[in-house]
């Protein structure tokens, strides 16, 4: 079987489905199957070029393994504005289109043809194209699906950097402009995921939501924490001395951050100290700090990490927080960051809804709180504090986690429900 992945997150890259796909492309090539993939030059999250590497640049490409070859797309360097990132989706999307097609026509030539295309969500742009490119070549579509896409555009106006309505007439219209163009493309990617042969997703309760809304067929193959993470040794915390958390992800606007720093402040005026730690980058990283600053809350953002060097702060912390906003579209996301925790079996702090509250609940591994609600953080953290004995989880994330299937027993059903589309289609 030959897939053509169409995504725009790829190694040397770090993030959540980098490292998801580290180990389904190893597994797909260890089967003997190929794959070919078509993204963007190295550039997430900044969005800036991170590589000066030759094979990284625009328009090469590299072939790493007998039966894996990497194209690269063109891409536009972007701010953190959403503006200036539609922008660069605009740009690869279009690129994609033809390296795909070239990539594709390569293949045939050389008697290897393409069977089946897949493409990640996020970004919008790689469904459009996949679906366009799928079409054009009759082949099946396989769709990776990470978050409630096209229904987090519901809380689109919780994304603009301002809250303010803009008084300009010009800026009116660029925001108008950029509202018609999301809320199109959330229109177009309800067809495309419709017309898929496969979607796959990282959450039952995507899976659920997606099976409402008509998708003929979707499996769920969630992540897995990375075991190249070593187990660490938890301290122990002295009864109300202060309670270090440690955030490690994305720092934007579906996190929320600003309910921890709030929560810090009540606990603060309360007499016990909370030493907050938010390792990560992300849109909303200035307004945490002005917001930290403002009131006089402890907090450490030493920015982003490499994943090699997270584990001395997993060492330093009592608690890890897993956050994210009150928004109904985050009850079906799972944050990569809870697996790590659990299986680095330290305590997790909550703020949350949904799938991902049920299983810190189930695994006995922390305490969870409802989102964006600071006084009951705080309220947990101030008993955390001084009950210091309730951070001790013992081995049981680790024990939840070895209740289900392995990384290799996930990867062989990815492959086994890709296969089963491929056959399909040859038999037609």
């Amino acid at each position: 079987m030959h897939i053509l992945l169409i995504t725009q997150y790829w190694h040397p890259e770090q993030g959540v489905v980098q490292r998801r796909w580290e180990w389904l492309s190893k597994a797909i090539l260890e089967a003997g199957h190929t794959l070919t993939v078509v993204t963007p030059p190295p550039h997430y999250p900044g969005g800036k070029l991170t590589s000066d590497k030759q094979e990284h640049q625009r328009g090469n490409f590299e072939q790493p393994g007998d039966r894996l070859t990497i194209y690269r797309t063109n891409f536009r360097e972007h701010s953190k504005s959403i503006t200036s990132r539609v922008k660069d989706q605009a740009t690869i999307m279009l690129s994609s289109f033809f390296v795909a097609k070239k990539a594709i026509k390569k293949a045939k030539k050389q008697r290897n043809q393409v069977d089946v295309v897949c493409c990640t969500v996020p970004a919008l742009p790689s469904a459009l194209v996949s679906w366009l490119i799928a079409k054009r070549f009759h082949k099946p579509l396989v769709i990776e699906l990470r978050d409630a896409w096209p229904e987090l555009l519901i809380n689109m106006e919780d994304w603009s950097d301002h809250r303010k309505r803009p008084t300009r007439p010009i800026k009116r219209f660029r925001r108008w402009v950029l509202h018609f163009i999301l809320q199109s493309g959330g229109r177009a990617l309800n067809s495309v995921l419709k017309s898929a042969d496969l979607v796959i997703t990282t959450t039952k309760s995507l899976a659920d939501l997606e099976i409402k809304k008509g998708i003929k067929s979707v499996e769920t193959i969630p992540n897995r924490p990375d075991y190249q993470l070593p187990i660490i040794t938890n301290h122990i915390k002295s009864p109300n001395s202060p309670l270090n958390v440690l955030y490690a992800g994305t720092i934007g606007r579906a996190q929320g951050l600003s309910n921890a720093v709030y929560a810090a402040r009540i606990a603060k005026d309360k007499g016990v100290c909370i030493n907050l730690t938010l390792v990560g980058g992300g849109a909303h990283v200035d307004r945490i700090k002005a917001l930290a600053a403002k009131l006089q809350v402890p907090i450490t953002m030493p920015g982003r990490v490499s994943f090699n060097d997270i584990n001395k702060y997993y060492s330093w912390c009592d608690t890890v927080l897993v956050h994210l906003e009150s928004w109904k579209t985050m009850e079906l996301t799972i944050p990569s960051k809870l697996f790590e925790a659990l299986r680095l079996k330290k305590h997790i702090t909550g703020a949350l809804a949904g799938e991902a509250s049920d299983i810190i609940i189930a695994s006995g591994a922390g305490h969870t709180v409802p989102p964006m609600n600071p006084k009951a953080l705080a309220e947990l953290w101030i008993s955390l504090s001084k009950n210091p004995c309730l951070l001790d989880v013992s081995n049981r994330g680790v024990q939840w986690l070895e209740s289900l299937p392995s990384p290799a027993e996930l990867a062989g059903k990815w492959i086994t429900s890709v296969e089963r589309v491929s056959n399909i289609e040859d038999s037609q």
